[in-house]
């Protein structure tokens, strides 16, 4: 069963009863960090197979999978899995990364179509001019 969906809002596709043997995740790495956040959530125990569609895709670098659409999805191998660590915060769980603030704030903001004029750089740019702006945080990290 395919069934296509938008960036967001996609949760109760997810969370429906069924028999699937695989998710297939196309897209960049807000949508799918927030498929990630759903499995922990829900505990579903399916295979995901991730066909990076974003601008950077950070998570698909910092797991090690192809970064080409094609080649991940020549790729695709149910007997094979890899499993990720994931980071959780208050009841938030991410697969690559939690940024604090202004960071994703200022990223959300960046234009489609500076990103495809820029690429990585946009987000360089925008980060550097939050980095000076930042504010000291105290956080208690607890890791297994």
């Amino acid at each position: 069963m395919i069934r296509y969906t938008e960036a967001k809002g996609f949760e109760h596709i997810v969370q429906e009863p069924a028999n699937t043997d695989l998710i297939v995740a196309a897209g960049s790495d807000g949508p799918v960090s927030g498929l990630v956040s759903i499995l922990i959530r829900e505990t579903i125990d399916t295979p995901v197979a991730v066909i990076p569609a974003g601008t950077v895709n950070d998570f698909t670098r910092s797991n090690g999978l192809p970064l080409n659409p094609i080649l991940a999805e020549k790729e695709f191998d149910t007997s094979v899995t890899k499993t990720i660590d994931t980071i959780k915060i208050n009841n938030t769980y991410a697969g690559y990364m939690i940024t604090f603030d202004n960071f994703m704030t200022s990223f959300a903001k960046v234009n489609s179509s500076v990103k495809n004029k820029m690429g990585r750089g946009a987000y360089l740019i925008i980060g550097i001019r939050t980095l000076i702006k930042l504010k000291p945080y105290r956080v208690h990290i607890k890791i297994d």
